[in-house]
């Protein structure tokens, strides 16, 4: 049973909420992306190296959370830039650390215009680093 605090916390936080201007989902961003950069569905999939289930699921579910990797990939095929980049896996709950050896690859690619999945995959392969997945 609620309390009168309580009560009253959670009155607060629904004003709160009420409030708030919520950002846009992962699913939502990487679609209006898709749309702003004039691409289709079918062409952003097989760039990103998606498969077309996995897009399909993306597509039609706006709470859609990826894996980091999901939202890197979609940042490469997209060739967003790091400011996009950053605003994309910020939507999926995700950012990229310069402390952590993955991250740092990634950036490196991404801040130099390096969006080719083999290049990146040598790159990490060569830090011993996880590769991205296709």
């Amino acid at each position: 049973m609620l309390d009168d605090r309580d009560n009253r916390i959670k009155t607060e936080y629904d004003l709160w909420d009420e409030n708030m201007h919520t950002e846009p989902t992962f699913s939502v961003l990487l679609l209006k992306i898709i749309s702003e950069k004039g691409i289709s569905g079918k062409e952003f999939y097989k760039k990103a190296r998606l498969g077309r289930k996995l897009f399909s699921t993306i597509n039609n579910n706006v709470s859609y959370m990826p894996s980091k990797e999901t939202a890197i990939m979609c940042c490469l095929g997209l060739e967003l830039n790091m400011e996009e980049t950053e605003e994309l896996l910020k939507s999926a709950g995700y950012s990229l650390s310069l402390s952590i050896g993955w991250d740092r690859v990634i950036w490196f690619c991404i801040d130099n215009g390096i969006y080719d999945f083999d290049t990146v995959n040598c790159l990490l392969f060569r830090k011993k680093e996880k590769i991205l997945r296709y």
